[in-house]
């Protein structure tokens, strides 16, 4: 078993990074003069927070949940599908252009049309999650097997002659 080395620039460098951000957050609030309903300063967001930690760990639960669920149903969809798509040619046929024609549309373009078909809430974030996952299965790292790869499991990609 290889053993990892770590290396101090490993730690500083993104601590830097986040002291960083975090600095030219406050300078943009100050010097900038944005009002605090707007963008509040870093201070006010960390006495938020040591104030109400309830406050954003019901909102932590509330996503973790919209992941879990949406995640699987996703992945589980995207899955399946997938199979369907590798081992029925006749289906990968008919399905395929459609699968192409959602890849191309970005996913943030679906958010206003989920939220007026479904509205608001869990369920929206729940679709939104598992489109956003099953379709993200495509660019998974996955074998080919010498072919051109379509979703995740490397069957071929019809049409491509």
């Amino acid at each position: 078993m290889r053993r990892i080395r770590s290396h101090p620039r490993d730690v500083f460098l993104p601590v830097g990074a986040l002291v960083g951000i975090i600095l030219t957050w406050w300078g943009i609030v100050v010097i900038g003069g944005i009002p605090p309903y707007l963008l509040p300063s870093p201070v006010a967001v960390f006495e938020r927070l040591l104030n109400s930690p309830d406050l954003y760990l019901r909102n932590a639960r509330i996503t973790f949940d919209t992941v879990a669920v949406g995640g699987t149903i996703g992945i589980v969809l995207g899955g399946g599908l997938g199979a369907l798509i590798a081992t029925v040619p006749w289906f990968r046929r008919t399905i395929y252009p459609y699968l192409v024609a959602a890849r191309v549309v970005p996913k943030i373009a679906v958010a206003p049309v989920l939220l007026i078909y479904i509205g608001t809430g869990f369920s929206t974030a729940v679709v939104f999650v598992a489109f956003a996952s099953s379709s993200s299965a495509e660019s998974a790292p996955g074998p080919t097997f010498g072919r051109s790869k379509s979703l995740f499991i490397g069957a071929p990609i019809p049409f491509s002659g």
